[in-house]
């Protein structure tokens, strides 16, 4: 299996964040966890993720994604 594009990651990991959250399970989510996850969905092994090609990239896209799920559910409560 060929290794995931950045833009595949992100739409995977953005997928796994919205799914904890709707769940009430984000703060109990790691990048670890999500590196777990990653692995299992496209099969390969958690190492792969862990390299300095990826991890970088998917503990950015962890990290940004979460602040702006905050920011639209703190948004979306005060309207």
């Amino acid at each position: 299996m060929a290794l995931p594009t950045t833009e595949e990651l992100k739409g995977v990991i953005v997928d796994i964040l919205t799914r904890a959250r709707d769940e009430g399970r984000l703060s109990e989510l790691t990048v670890r966890i999500v590196l777990r996850d990653l692995a299992t969905h496209y099969g390969i092994e958690q190492d792969v993720f862990q390299s300095k090609t990826y991890k970088p990239f998917i503990k950015a896209t962890v990290y940004a994604t979460v602040v702006r799920q905050s920011f639209s559910v703190s948004v979306g409560c005060q309207a």
